[in-house]
């Protein structure tokens, strides 16, 4: 993979970049005997300064890519530092293999991030959260401050649950558009649509 990358070092879009048989080469090393991950980390890991003449610009949102394949935990807390990245192709890389590994423990990593991180973090971290669908994502959404909270991942999980809660967008005193949400309600309505759904599956 490494020589791959840098024998595309000079090239700077995807449509030169032959994406599709990097992807091949992401699969052959997953179905390989695991015995690199520290060696994935440590490429993750690496500051790059300047994307346009270094090999890793293909290099670390491939390794994401094979991060997510290969469902490594370890790699989830630079996964999640990539969201928002100026270089979108690491961004949606790594968003891809955070959502493939799927797991409470990068919807904790994501949430934990979330209140002090910057817009574009908010922006990605609300599309990865819509895409795991755990009941543990909307309880930690709604542990968030009520401003911050990405309500598009509730409209997604309320969907899913067949649930009636509206939410109502109204202006605070100054003047700007905000979400109105009533935690208790919505925490009621969900907690009662899981467990109706609980009991439909011991009945079956």
């Amino acid at each position: 993979m490494q020589q791959y990358c840098e024998a595309n070092r000079e090239k700077n879009d995807l449509e030169e970049f032959d994406l599709g048989n990097a992807l091949r080469i992401v699969e052959a090393l997953a179905r390989q005997p695991h015995q690199y991950k520290e060696q994935i980390v440590a490429l993750l890991s690496e500051k790059v300064h300047d994307f346009r003449y270094d090999a890793r610009k293909w290099l670390q949102p491939l390794m994401a890519n094979l991060a997510g394949v290969m469902r490594l935990h370890e790699a989830i807390p630079l996964l999640v530092g990539n969201l928002g990245h100026p270089y979108s192709f690491l961004a949606d890389q790594s968003m891809f293999a955070l959502a493939k590994i799927g797991t409470d423990d990068v919807v904790a990593a994501v949430c934990d991030q979330f209140p002090g991180a910057s817009k574009d973090f908010r922006l990605w971290a609300s599309d990865l959260l819509c895409k795991i669908h755990l009941d543990v994502t909307v309880q930690r959404v709604l542990d968030l401050p009520t401003a911050m909270i990405p309500v598009p991942v509730l409209r997604e999980r309320l969907k899913q649950l067949g649930t009636k809660v509206e939410l109502h967008m109204n202006r605070t005193k100054q003047g700007k558009r905000a979400w109105e949400i009533d935690k208790a309600r919505l925490q009621a309505e969900i907690n009662g649509r899981l467990l109706s759904y609980d009991d439909e599956a011991r009945a079956r």
